[in-house]
């Protein structure tokens, strides 16, 4: 039996956090280890694919975007051509399906849809990519709403992500709710595979206290939090800030390395 990609998405209600970032290194590392992996981007927050400019995909969102696929999903549409047309080939190896604002429209119409295939669009795009990939990354928007939904339905896997501090963790309380309810309607099978912490300074005692508190709060709740924490580092901040890949940006510094051990965590399950 032919082997199908793992779905992981990575989420927080809260924007900011560092999300698009996390997807990004992954699947940078992925990709360093032979991995085929395709990135999509389901947060229609930019008005421009970050993800699209940053691994500089030719044309960048022009022509079939995830919202394309999405409605064909929705409306019982071929989506064979779009979806070829809607993958983009990256001089790094990494595919990666573009988004834009548009999606937003399409997510509006699917909540005025009473039947259930209003939360399982994503997972019948993926669904049609499964088998030519090892990896599948998600990377959500800062909401809590229907498109969330399809995410959580789509994916195997969730990789909350916080940073050192409490504002941020507050959203993944929320994100829990969310899942515990997808896994009741929809996804039973839907496993968190472990919490995130990321922009953890450690020349501050109170960032790494914070992360300590963290990391022992959802511990004792049974959730695994992964052993490898990212530091802040301030050319990071300036890379994330270019809408430039975290690893390549630069490749030896410590921030690589941690999304690269990170990533092992994640390869190992």
């Amino acid at each position: 039996m032919e082997k199908l990609a793992q779905v992981i998405a990575v989420m927080n209600q809260k924007g900011g956090v560092g999300k698009s970032t996390t997807t990004m290194a992954l699947a940078e590392a992925f990709t360093e280890k032979g991995k085929k992996t395709l990135l999509i981007d389901c947060d229609p927050t930019n008005s421009t694919s970050t993800k699209a400019t940053v691994c500089k995909v030719p044309s960048q969102i022009t022509g079939a975007l995830l919202e394309d696929l999405m409605y064909c999903a929705a409306n019982g549409k071929s989506m064979a051509h779009d979806l070829e047309a809607a993958i983009r080939h990256t001089k790094q190896g990494i595919d990666v399906i573009p988004t834009s604002r548009a999606l937003n429209g399409v997510v509006l119409g699917l909540n005025g849809r009473m039947d259930d295939m209003k939360f399982m669009c994503l997972k019948k795009i993926v669904s049609e990519l499964r088998d030519r990939y090892d990896y599948i990354l998600l990377d959500a928007g800062p909401d809590l709403s229907i498109l969330t939904s399809n995410i959580m339905a789509a994916s195997d896997r969730i990789i909350p992500v916080t940073q050192a501090q409490d504002l941020s963790e507050q959203g993944v309380m929320e994100l829990l709710q969310t899942i515990t309810d997808v896994r009741k309607a929809i996804n039973p099978k839907l496993v968190i595979q472990g919490m995130l912490i990321v922009m953890v300074d450690n020349r501050s005692k109170g960032s790494k206290k914070e992360a300590e508190r963290i990391e022992e709060k959802y511990s004792k709740m049974g959730m695994k939090v992964f052993n490898t924490k990212i530091p802040r580092a301030i050319d990071a901040e300036r890379y994330a800030a270019k809408a430039r890949l975290p690893i390549s940006s630069d490749p030896k510094g410590k921030v690589a390395e941690a999304y690269r051990m990170f990533a092992e965590e994640v390869l190992e399950g």
